[in-house]
């Protein structure tokens, strides 16, 4: 399976226009109510990042620095779904899908989920930085093959926010079963794997310096409490 991006400008439409209809279905109402919650009353943009610094998510202030100081729900949300259509057509691409159906549960899954969810409901001012750490995470297996650049990725969706970190692991499982399933040898099969082990490795590795350093440089230490 070609680690090229596959998909022509009319499947590219097709999956951004689902993954509207499940994204603006489930979430559209958050956009103009104020039934905000717990950190989402902080839409104002009052975020602490020197706290984020902290928590290890140092590229958070480097992105609100070229995002600029949103604090309009609907636009944040759109910059979310736009994030979130980019990694549901990397996912597709990696899955080799093709039907309207399994792209249709696909973009259901990744959008009207559990995790989504409380996301908007409850960190709704930083959906887009979340969902953008998201798509570098898809990205970063997508881009496997090319080793140097694989890790970098995942860094820097550590460093946007570390929960998505997962999502490459996962795909990675996945795309064994998917090379499996194509006929290949167990040698291969555990060549491939150790090249995945590696990307996940090398990328926690990278992240753990560039922590160390931005630590060294902005005098703060890691968070000794809970979050």
């Amino acid at each position: 399976m070609s680690q090229v991006f596959r998909l022509d400008r009319r499947a590219v439409g097709k999956i951004s226009l689902l993954t509207a209809v499940f994204y603006f279905s489930a979430y559209f109402y958050r956009f103009f109510t104020l039934g905000y919650a717990h950190d989402s009353l902080l839409i104002d943009q009052s975020i602490d990042m020197t706290w984020q610094i902290q928590l290890g998510r140092f590229l958070q202030p480097v992105y609100l620095l070229f995002r600029g100081d949103i604090a309009v729900p609907y636009l944040i949300g759109l910059l979310a779904y736009l994030y979130l259509a980019a990694a549901i057509c990397l996912v597709v691409d990696l899955l080799s899908l093709s039907s309207t159906l399994s792209i249709s549960l696909v973009c259901m899954a990744l959008c009207a989920n559990t995790t989504l969810t409380r996301l908007h409901g409850t960190f709704h001012m930083m959906a887009d930085s979340y969902t953008l750490a998201l798509l570098l995470s898809v990205l970063c297996v997508f881009v496997a093959v090319r080793l140097w650049l694989a890790p970098v990725l995942l860094c820097g969706s550590a460093a946007l926010y570390q929960s998505y970190v997962p999502v490459a692991t996962v795909f990675f499982l996945i795309l064994l079963v998917h090379h499996a399933l194509d006929g290949f040898s167990f040698r291969a099969l555990l060549l491939r794997g150790v090249r995945y082990l590696g990307v996940l490795i090398a990328g926690l590795v990278f992240y753990s310096l560039c922590l160390r350093v931005v630590y060294a440089l902005t005098g703060q230490t890691a968070a000794d409490s809970y979050n």
